[in-house]
């Protein structure tokens, strides 16, 4: 059901199929490559969560509630700082790769 209905999801599924190819490329050092990967597999699954809980939430409360409202935002926020610093985390390596 997440590939299929969310597209935040599928944007993940691309970046981390471009993150691996990318790595492979440059010849990432396996624990680099494994660190930058995990990264990316742990913000799809923090994805995933975030999306299972606005569908429950709004399936037990319909209506909007400023409580629901806010931990809804409060996940997006960790999907965000998750997505910053996975993409930090892949420049970073990605760098120190590169420059040897």
């Amino acid at each position: 059901m997440g590939f299929s209905e969310e597209r935040n999801f599928r944007f993940g599924v691309l970046v981390l199929f471009a993150v691996m190819l990318g790595g492979w490329w440059l010849r990432v050092p396996p624990g680099a490559y494994v660190l930058i990967v995990g990264a990316w597999v742990l913000l799809l699954a923090v994805e995933l969560v975030n999306a299972a809980f606005e569908r429950f939430a709004d399936a037990i409360h319909p209506k909007y509630s400023q409580i629901i409202g806010t931990a809804k935002d409060m996940l997006a926020g960790a999907v965000l700082l998750l997505a910053a610093g996975a993409a930090g985390a892949t420049l970073l390596l990605v760098v120190a790769t590169i420059r040897g």
